[in-house]
């Protein structure tokens, strides 16, 4: 990583500006996991309306997936009622 970031400074900045984030709800945790997820549902409802699937069936199930998922992640943390976090 030395030599890239040598011959390529810019490639360090978002590493730097991570290290300096002071971790937070908002930052880490439960939101991070849900990106990838959030990510995957994004491109399944996109491939469906490529391949000429109902747009609004395709969003409204990337929606209700991904509401289902933040329910369970903030319920599994303790942010909800229901959880068995905090």
């Amino acid at each position: 990583m030395k030599d890239l970031y040598a011959k390529r400074p810019m490639v360090a900045v978002p590493g730097q500006q991570l290290a300096r984030t002071t971790p937070n709800i908002c930052n880490s945790g439960v939101f991070m996991e849900d990106v990838v997820q959030e990510r995957m549902l994004t491109q399944t409802a996109m491939q469906q309306v490529y391949n000429h699937g109902d747009i609004d069936k395709a969003l409204k199930t990337a929606t209700d997936s991904m509401n289902a998922a933040i329910t369970n992640n903030n319920k599994a943390s303790g942010i909800t009622k229901g959880g068995t976090g905090k």
